[in-house]
């Protein structure tokens, strides 16, 4: 059991939220790896004095400004569901996107060590049992149990990319004000 959590908990860690800290005024390498984390992506907003989180998308900062286009709540067919918008970057809290392309890497990561464990054990469990009933136990199942392995680990590390696809790896941006001296 410790063996397997060793192996896994890595992982499993390595999907955690990553936070980048922004301290406001923003520089211009921050401001530029900010622009980088947010660019082409969904992201939820909180804002000061914004008692909600607000979702926007095509984001990004201008000088002292959050320019990007806002989920209209109420949209209709006359009117578009995603509206301009800006805000101070002094207003922003915090940013939270979602890389389905780094989720999609960990689940694989944790599914080709699960799969390659669950496979090689599963096919020389099997083989096993089926040879020593046939009176062939001193046969040597390293081949096919590995030849499981393999397609275990391929089979469970692309369920693994998938689903880590669908849920994403989450990416944050918490802003705080430099601290007067």
């Amino acid at each position: 059991m410790r063996a397997g959590a060793s192996i896994i908990l890595p992982w499993v860690c390595a999907g955690c939220v990553t936070t980048v800290a922004a301290q406001r005024p923003l520089s211009s390498e921050k401001t530029e790896e900010i622009n980088e984390l947010i660019a082409g992506k969904t992201a939820d907003l909180e804002l000061e004095g914004t008692p909600q989180v607000i979702t926007g998308k095509n984001l990004r900062i201008e000088a002292s400004s959050l320019l990007f286009l806002k989920q209209d709540a109420v949209s209709t067919e006359e009117s578009p569901p995603w509206l301009p918008a800006e805000t101070p970057v002094a207003s922003v809290r915090r940013i939270e996107v979602t890389r389905r392309g780094r989720g999609a890497l960990i689940g694989l990561g944790i599914g080709v060590p699960i799969g390659f464990v669950a496979g090689t054990v599963t096919t020389s469990t099997l083989l096993s049992t089926v040879l020593c009933e046939s009176g062939s136990c001193s046969q040597s199942h390293t081949g096919p149990a590995l030849l499981g392995g393999v397609l275990g680990g391929l089979a469970f590390g692309l369920l693994g990319a998938g689903i880590g696809a669908l849920i994403g790896s989450p990416a944050s941006t918490e802003f705080s004000d430099t601290p007067s001296r």
